[in-house]
Formats: structure tokens, sequence, C-alpha cells
């Protein structure tokens, strides 16, 4: 009998983790036990954190998959002194019903899709990123974004910064408006803030808002900032547990020049 994965087999596998990888709830027998559908919710789940999977990340999956499985497959050939190959360990291990092949398949899939859509960022078609040590950034339900006429600006010019705050999320939100905005240095030390407003802003989803400041680049004591690049920061503004943030997604650098 030859211990290694055949053709048939081969295809076999390649198909279940495109089921899985496209989440085909049809294909799911309802009679089926309990481990087998827990798995297939489990892996869903997965794909479903970081929707719908690119091309580049199933076929990147089935690759790893494979060759993971390929230099396994080559490690126990060469302990051919030893009774049992891999695949006749692997199959005196796991009930050969196919339920129980495919929740295998199924648990390897969630395991190893958790390990590099989060560490390996395979979402991006292309690219691998560092492993993800850290918290993973808040969700932003209203878009914030500032722009500016110019990008240079004499010194002593008056400058008019636009808001444009969109709910880009599928409930309404209500949050203080405008929200805290500031003028930093390129090191992002905070020169200047302007005042708050305690009045509040409803958006339902998809709905926007504009708001205008000006600028007359002088610092909180009244003097002149010195020429430079300056930046807007519009801090994050919860939104309640869950519900994701009021954060600034795009805005311009500032340039004050002598000589514009």
């Amino acid at each position: 009998m030859n211990p290694g994965m055949d053709e048939k087999n081969k295809e076999e596998f390649t198909e279940s983790v495109e089921d899985i990888l496209a989440a085909k709830e049809g294909e799911i027998d309802e009679t089926l036990d309990d481990d087998y559908r827990a798995n297939i919710d489990f892996t869903k789940k997965i794909i479903d954190c970081r929707g719908e999977p690119s091309v580049a990340f199933q076929e990147g999956l089935k690759r790893r998959l494979l060759s993971k499985l390929a230099e396994k497959e080559a490690i126990e050939q060469r302990r051919r002194s030893e009774t049992t190959s891999f695949w006749d360990w692997l199959r005196n291990l796991v009930p050969q019903s196919p339920a129980w092949r495919t929740t295998a398949v199924t648990v390897t899939v969630a395991v190893v899709a958790l390990v590099v859509a989060w560490g390996s960022g395979l979402f991006s078609p292309g690219e691998e990123g560092p492993i993800v040590t850290g918290p993973l950034p808040p969700t932003v339900s209203v878009e914030a974004r500032a722009s500016t006429q110019e990008t240079e600006y004499a010194v002593g010019e008056e400058i008019d910064i636009q808001f444009t705050f969109r709910n880009v999320a599928d409930e309404t939100f209500t949050f203080p408006f405008p929200p805290e905005i500031r003028i930093g240095d390129i090191s992002t030390e905070v020169v200047r803030k302007f005042d708050v407003s305690y009045s509040t802003k409803t958006l339902t989803p998809g709905q926007s808002e504009d708001y205008e400041i000006t600028w007359d680049q002088k610092n909180d004591t009244g003097e002149q900032v010195p020429p430079g690049d300056y930046q807007v920061i519009i801090p994050n503004v919860p939104l309640g547990e869950g519900k994701g943030v009021v954060s600034l997604v795009d805005s311009p650098i500032l340039t004050i020049s002598n000589n514009p």
C-alpha cells in the first residue's frame, strides 16, 4: 500500500479546504455529529472576523497545508525502518468515516487560518506582515476626514479646514459635535486646541455632516507658530462598548512657509 498521499486524496483534501473557505452552509449534512458541526462553525467564525478571504489567501492556505503534509510525509518515508508510516498511523488514529475525515481537515484549517490570517496578513494579497502581538485597533464606525484648499501657507495666513463626518456603520450613533480638534506639529506635539462643543450630533447609517474651522496659525498662548509642517488631530471618540469610535481617517499635512 502506498503510504503517501495519492492524487485522489489530494483532490479530496483540496475540495474540503475550498468548501470551508467558501463557507458552503448548504453542504453540511444535518445527520453529522456535533463535533464536526462545531468545527465547521468555528472555521466560519474565523473567516467572518475578517470578511471574505481573498483568492491569494485561499491559494496560499492550500499550498501551506499541502506543503506541510508533504514535508511530514517525506520525513516519515525516511523512517521506513519503523513498522508504520505516517499515513497508516493517521488512519489508525482517526476513524475513517467521511465525517471524521472532514473534521480532521476542518480542525487543521481552523488553526492554520487563525495563525495565518492574524499573523501573516495573507488577506492582503502578496504581502506578509509581522505577527500581531498588541491589541487590535478599535473599529471605526464614524469616519472623519479633513481637507484644505491648499497644503502650503504663508506665515500668518488663515487656514480654513473643512471636516466631513460620515456614519459608515449599520446603526445610528450620537456623539459630541464637534469633537475635540487639535493642531499638532509633525511630532504630534499639540500647539493648539479648539474649544469643545457641548452639543451632540446624530447620524444614521450612511449619513454625513460637514463642519469647518479657521486656524489663524496661533498656538494656545496666542503666539504665531514657527514655519514647518502641521497636522490636524482628532482623538478617537468612543461610541459605547463594542460600538466602535469616531476617528479621523484622512487629513492633509499643512506646511507653513516664509516663501509659499
